[in-house]
Parts: C-alpha cells; sequence; structure tokens
C-alpha cells in the first residue's frame, strides 16, 4: 500500500471502579465532546446578560450590606456589652468586699468568667466575619455568570485538561450509559438551564441534580418551540438590534434567577468552595489569556 493513512481515535469507557463486570461499550472522544458541548449551549448566556445579571448582583448585595450593617452594630453592642460584664465580674470578685468570697465564689466567679470568655469569643467571631462574606457571596456569584457566559468557548479551545477541568465544574458522577454520557449538574447551572429552558425536556444526555429530578438519572435536552426559542436567545446570544433585547429586570424568572444563584452561594459554603477551587483555575487560565492577547 502506498502511501498509507494511519487515523488514531481515542476513546473513554466506563473504570468499572463501582461494577467491575461492567458491559457499557466505549464511547469516541469527539463523540463525548460533542455531548459535552450540547449541555454547556444549555447553560450558555451572553455578555449582554452577564453584564446586566452582574449590575443585579450589586444591586442584592447593597440591600444585603444595609441589613448586614444593622446586624453588625447590633453585633458590636452586645460585644461591647460582654465586655463591660466581664469587667464587672473581675471587679466584683477583687472588690475589698468580697474578701471572704460572700459576694462571689471562686467556682461561681470560675463558672461566670468561662460563659463570657465564651462569649466573646463567639462575638469576636462575627465581627471578624461580618460583611466579608457578603463579598465573598457577590464574588463568587459572579464567577458563576462569567463561567456559564465563556465555558462552551473555552472548551472548544481548551486543552484536554481544561476540557476535563470545564466538565467537573458543571457536575459530578459522572456515568456512561449506552454511549451517552449522565452527570448529577451542581446547582447554580441547574438553575440557569431551567430559567432559560423551562421544564421541557427530549434527548440530551445528561442527568440533572435530583435537587429537579428526584426520579433519578436521565436524559436531557430541550426541544424549543421557535417562540420559546426566540426568547431563549435574547439571552444566550448576540444581537444587535436593541430592540431585540427584553429589559431583562422585568423578567421575573431572570431576576429570581440571579437570587437563586446568590441565594444558593450563601447557603452552601461546603459546594460553593468545592467549585470554586475548580473555577479559579480555569478563570485565572483565561484571564491570562485575554492579557497575553491584548
Amino acid at each position: 500500500m502506498k502511501n498509507p493513512k494511519f487515523l488514531h481515535y481515542t476513546y473513554y469507557h466506563c473504570s468499572k471502579s463501582q461494577s467491575p463486570k461492567c458491559k457499557q461499550r466505549a464511547i469516541e472522544v469527539k463523540e463525548m465532546e460533542r455531548q459535552i458541548d450540547a449541555y454547556l449551549s444549555l447553560i450558555q448566556i451572553s455578555p449582554r446578560f452577564k453584564d446586566w445579571a452582574l449590575r443585579y448582583l450589586h444591586e442584592i448585595y447593597n440591600d444585603d450590606a444595609t441589613a448586614t450593617k444593622a446586624v453588625r452594630e447590633s453585633q458590636q453592642r452586645a460585644y461591647n456589652d460582654c465586655v463591660k460584664r466581664l469587667e464587672n465580674l473581675v471587679k466584683l470578685k477583687t472588690s475589698p468586699e468580697n474578701m471572704d468570697d460572700s459576694l462571689l465564689s471562686d467556682m461561681e466567679y470560675g463558672k461566670q468568667r468561662s460563659q463570657l470568655v465564651k462569649e466573646k469569643a463567639q462575638l469576636e467571631q462575627l465581627l471578624a466575619n461580618s460583611g466579608h462574606d457578603a463579598e465573598k457571596w457577590l464574588e463568587f456569584s459572579a464567577k458563576t455568570l462569567e463561567f456559564a457566559c465563556n465555558a462552551r468557548a473555552w472548551f472548544e479551545k481548551g486543552d484536554l485538561k481544561v476540557k476535563k477541568e470545564i466538565l467537573s465544574a458543571i457536575g459530578s458522577n459522572l456515568v456512561l450509559k449506552d454511549k451517552k454520557l449522565l452527570l448529577e449538574a451542581r446547582i447554580p447551572f441547574l438553575l440557569i438551564e431551567k430559567s432559560l429552558l423551562g421544564t421541557r425536556h427530549g434527548d440530551m444526555p445528561f442527568e440533572p441534580n435530583k435537587f429537579v429530578a428526584p426520579q433519578g438519572k436521565r436524559e436531557l435536552l430541550c426541544s424549543l418551540s421557535p417562540t420559546m426559542r426566540g426568547s431563549v436567545d435574547d439571552v444566550r446570544t448576540y444581537k444587535d438590534s436593541v430592540k431585540q433585547i427584553p429589559d431583562y429586570g422585568k423578567i421575573p424568572k431572570y431576576s429570581a434567577l440571579v437570587r437563586g444563584i446568590y441565594r444558593w452561594v450563601w447557603q452552601n459554603e461546603k459546594d460553593r468552595t468545592e467549585l470554586e477551587s475548580i473555577l479559579n483555575p480555569i478563570l485565572n487560565l483565561f484571564s491570562d489569556y485575554q492579557k497575553e492577547a491584548a
């Protein structure tokens, strides 16, 4: 054979870590990437929508900041009162009138002091965290929106390592079944998907989290009607005509989406920390790319 042409194919298969006798067939890497890209398209938001969402996030943050200020002032008053009670306790114990422990015994002093010291430490911790947590929630919510806006393009341009990290970011508990990839999507991306697509599902090979689909793993893809698709495209794609862009703030499901992401961030510290550890390297990497391109 003259000038033979060698073709190289890469396949993924079940690791058989849970079921050594698993008989699921392997899937070619291009097909797997096609499936992942299809899911990323479901959570993709346009830069215009992202910019609006970021502005709305700051409105939420500012409202929280007002409430946080009142809470902090209350905590500061409680701390000052605790310190004052601790000082008075020491004065009483060491006062000349208490030389014979008639006013305050060593046992009672030790008990009250221990309680006040514990209360003081707790209040100090609250004061130290007050205000800073809200800033973290705002920052991470913004990172989530940034990822949703750019993940599909990053997946297309990225190397194998980047593709794996993006897949890890969108979900966990990967399962290969009938050459289709199933996973449990993380809640922030489920919220985006649900907001943009509604609840109509067809043949997308990705499993929604049990938070949305308690019936278990199933394939997932929205088959949109032309009228619904037009509405979604306003959020998803780049539109040049201002007339085609809705006022997102007047559409309840979009403001609810942003509030939902922010609420999930502050209510789920463990899950947020895990997702943030995955997102940060991806965001930093492509931030460096953009700086180099500039």
